[in-house]
């Protein structure tokens, strides 16, 4: 029987499926965890549980169901990778007293109105090798994601434009739902058209290697996402391609720790729409350090502050393998016993 069974709603090859896959990885190489992937409460084996769960997922509304019918017999975990509000009050509450609820911040926590839970930052990309040859050519800009409208690839292209420098574009597929299908390419097509020269766009479904290697040939990286309730695993895996990462001023790229952030690119709907839940990602958290401007210029790329700063990896996997509290690390430093602990009511 394997230590720990990952219940994902994700039917396709996804970001979190892409995700749960590293995770796997890293769970058996650095903590020696058997995992399995399973997409049915009844296919799990594991006395121990990880869900994860998105809002955006087909069949993310079985989660309540699913949790209560785990927690009849295993410890349950959810991983929440952006919030609860698709569930009722009475429902969040009762997840969060049947499973333990792992939120990216205190903010969606506060948000959803739940009192139990615990802070764990996205599992960072670290099994995949980090590039360390540093990039002397010209500006080259870079750009890695889904290419949803929200996720910003028309944004850089009419960057590309405005600076004119060339820059690549890596459109990953995503197959989840054939509206995303048919959205995709809509916006591929039209980054193309308003591309010209100046954009490289690649698209289809790209390997690790394949991501890092495309990305380190860059000067720098650089996301447009809108301001959403979530962390962004294709910032956190573009950290692996060692170039400084500029990004719009939002609640991923807060997450994320990228010092360099940039407000005029953020739609303003957006922005009101977190403010007005009582959210402000822009608050300046503990550590802090960011920059801002209004636009990025060629000027403020090719400075030396910002050429040769690279973002800090943040990983949320020691936690996570605290939670789990499986005893089976190299140094038996977490086990039955070990230092985990729910937050109630945390402000940290």
């Amino acid at each position: 029987m394997k230590d720990v069974s990952i219940l994902t709603y994700s039917t396709a090859g996804g970001g979190i499926a892409e995700y749960v896959s590293h995770l796997r990885s890293r769970l058996d190489s650095e903590f020696h965890i058997s995992s399995e992937v399973v997409q049915a409460p009844e296919a799990a084996e594991s006395d121990t549980v990880l869900i994860e769960y998105q809002k955006n997922l087909p069949l993310g509304s079985r989660l309540l169901l699913d949790v209560q019918r785990l927690g009849q017999t295993k410890k349950v975990l959810v991983e929440v990778h952006d919030h609860l509000s698709q569930f009722s009050e009475k429902d969040r509450m009762n997840l969060s007293q049947r499973a333990t609820l792992l939120y990216r911040s205190d903010e969606f926590a506060r948000y959803d109105g739940v009192q139990r839970y615990s802070i764990m930052p996205l599992s960072a990309y670290l099994d995949v090798p980090r590039i360390v040859v540093p990039y002397t050519g010209e500006v080259r800009l870079g750009w890695f994601g889904y290419a949803a409208k929200h996720k910003g690839l028309l944004r850089i292209v009419r960057l590309a434009r405005r600076l004119g420098v060339p820059t690549l574009l890596l459109a990953s597929r995503n197959t989840e739902t054939t509206d995303g299908i048919s959205q995709y390419n809509e916006t591929v097509e039209e980054a193309q058209r308003k591309g010209g020269a100046h954009c490289e766009i690649k698209t289809g479904y790209f390997t690790a290697e394949e991501i890092v290697r495309d990305l380190s040939g860059c000067s720098h990286v650089v996301f447009a996402h809108t301001n959403q309730p979530t962390a962004s695993g294709s910032i956190e895996f573009a950290k692996r391609a060692g170039r400084p990462i500029i990004a719009t001023n939002t609640f991923q790229s807060r997450l994320a720790r990228i010092q360099f952030r940039f407000s005029r690119l953020n739609p303003r709907e957006w922005g009101d729409w977190l403010l007005d839940r009582g959210v402000d990602f822009k608050y300046r958290a503990s550590g802090d350090r960011a920059s801002y401007a209004a636009v990025p210029s060629l000027r403020t790329l090719t400075s030396e502050t910002v050429r040769h700063t690279l973002p800090p990896d943040v990983d949320g996997l020691p936690t996570l393998v605290r939670a789990l509290q499986i005893p089976k690390t190299p140094n038996g430093a977490v086990g039955k016993n070990g230092n985990f602990a729910l937050r109630e009511g945390s402000t940290a």
